[in-house]
């Protein structure tokens, strides 16, 4: 499913995913793949929803926090991705989305900085 997720096939990822789901509700993969798809298809809230739900499930998991972090840049809070992504960074350093997620940040921050002057 992740696979037709990135070639543009995203309906057919979506219900992949949800027939996984339908199966084993607690597949927290699942969970976080389809809530990418739901991101993707404009219902940001539904695929936070399915995110904490990944992370009530398993809270070391990696890719949910990194879905939270980008999910957080998204939303202009940059204190709280760069919080997220740091975490991961501690339980895994060598975590290659959540070293670029803090790059980011870093970049945006820098880009922020010089439209104000500083």
């Amino acid at each position: 499913a992740a696979n037709l997720g990135s070639t543009g096939q995203l309906r057919d990822a979506d219900g992949i995913y949800q027939r996984i789901l339908n199966l084993e509700p607690q597949n927290t993969i699942a969970l976080v793949g389809h809530a990418e798809i739901l991101y993707q298809f404009g219902q940001p809230q539904e695929a936070l929803r399915k995110v904490r739900l990944a992370k009530s499930i398993d809270p070391s998991m990696d890719e949910a926090d990194n879905w939270l972090a980008r999910f957080n840049v998204g939303m202009g809070d940059l204190d709280e991705a760069e919080k997220i992504a740091n975490e991961v960074l501690n339980r895994n350093p060598s975590n290659v989305n959540a070293r670029s997620l803090i790059d980011r940040i870093n970049h945006l921050r820098d880009e922020s900085n010089a439209k104000l002057g500083h």
